[in-house]
């Protein structure tokens, strides 16, 4: 699985963008059911994350995630290129 990470989600998870690497096939990826976008948006002033498939358009969105962000940013630095 891929997720492409906006600025905002890179900046929010304080994320260097120069140490992430794109991997092997990643161009028949952005077509296929393992790629992913997310974005983070505020809704009553808290954040939420939001994931949408690229082929389904599926969204999955997750609140309150914010509070133990240490635990979530080791899995997501590894998973957007």
């Amino acid at each position: 699985m891929i997720i492409q990470c906006t600025k905002k989600v890179l900046d929010t998870l304080k994320i260097d963008a120069a140490k992430i690497v794109s991997p092997e096939g990643f161009d028949q990826l952005p077509e296929s059911l393992y790629a992913w976008h997310a974005n983070i948006v505020n809704i009553n002033r808290r954040k939420v994350l939001v994931l949408m498939n690229n082929e389904t358009r599926f969204p999955v969105v997750v609140h309150r995630l914010f509070k133990n962000i240490t635990l979530m940013k080791p899995s997501l630095q590894f998973l957007c290129p």
